[in-house]
């Protein structure tokens, strides 16, 4: 019988500041995470907006202190800002840099409170 990989799923609540930067402003980094198992991988993450439209970025950081939008390099494909219309949601793949990304954010602005999901299927991520 074939074996098969069983991704991990964790669920998270957050609100969201009405403006700000994730970037520059920490309340704008709505939840962090760490990577446990600095090898790398890929996330899936979903997020749906409650209330409010949402802009959502995720970004990485080496040392859990300065953030930055290089996951867009890493992945060919920004999330810095991208729009999820109130009552929707929408899925971003996430790929964490071996050795580099050891910590990763999800920043979201717009007033509104949301939910994530996240599933990962190569590491295990704890929230800081």
């Amino acid at each position: 019988m074939p074996r098969s990989q069983v991704a991990t799923v964790a669920n998270y609540d957050f609100g969201a500041p009405v403006s700000g930067n994730p970037l520059t402003d920490a309340a704008a980094r709505v939840l962090v995470f760490k990577a446990k198992d600095q090898a790398g991988g890929k996330l899936t993450l979903t997020v749906e907006a409650d209330d409010a439209a949402l802009a959502v970025s995720v970004l990485v950081s080496e040392d859990g202190a300065t953030f930055a939008a290089t996951t867009a390099a890493a992945n060919g494909e920004a999330v810095t800002a991208e729009a999820v219309a109130a009552l929707c949601n929408k899925t971003f793949e996430v790929v964490l840099r071996a050795g580099k990304d050891k910590f990763f954010a999800l920043g979201a602005v717009g007033g509104g409170r949301g939910r994530v999901q996240i599933r990962e299927s190569q590491f295990e991520i704890v929230k800081v």
